[in-house]
């Protein structure tokens, strides 16, 4: 019985323990990172590889700038390809669409992220973070599309 009641109470302290990193998380006002990149994926369209993300914040920060492109594996490195996207503007809690394109040869791609810029009100804490999605790789038959 004497057991059972630390063991409750370690439960309880681990869960305490760990609920600022949840909020951190979360979005929430008051935390440094209210902003984040839903990635949506990846097509070929016209030759081209087609990367798409959506940047959300909430609360709405005072500034935000985000850059973002595709990168291509060459060994064991990545490397940038076509035009990156920077969009200097501040998204809500729906967020905007963002697209990266590249030509399409094969290999393993990725849409790579940096986002800057200074939080909400009242802290106004700046902030700049990277992301990268999920990596696909494509075929020679796969540009053909």
């Amino acid at each position: 019985m004497r057991f059972a009641g630390w063991r409750r109470v370690a439960v309880t302290a681990a869960v305490v323990a760990a609920t600022p990193f949840v909020v951190a998380g979360s979005c929430r006002p008051g935390v440094a990172k209210a902003c984040d990149v839903r990635h949506e994926g990846q097509r070929v369209e016209a030759g081209q590889v087609v990367g798409m993300l959506r940047a959300v914040c909430d609360p709405p920060p005072q500034s935000h700038t985000l850059r973002a492109e595709l990168e291509v594996r060459v060994a064991d490195t990545w490397i940038a390809r076509g035009r990156a996207a920077v969009v200097s503007v501040i998204p809500d809690a729906t967020g905007f669409p963002v697209e990266v394109r590249a030509e399409c040869r094969e290999g393993t791609y990725r849409v790579h992220v940096v986002v800057e810029g200074t939080g909400p009100a009242p802290s106004a804490v700046p902030f700049r973070w990277e992301d990268t999605g999920p990596e696909h790789t494509y075929a020679l038959v796969d540009c053909a599309e």
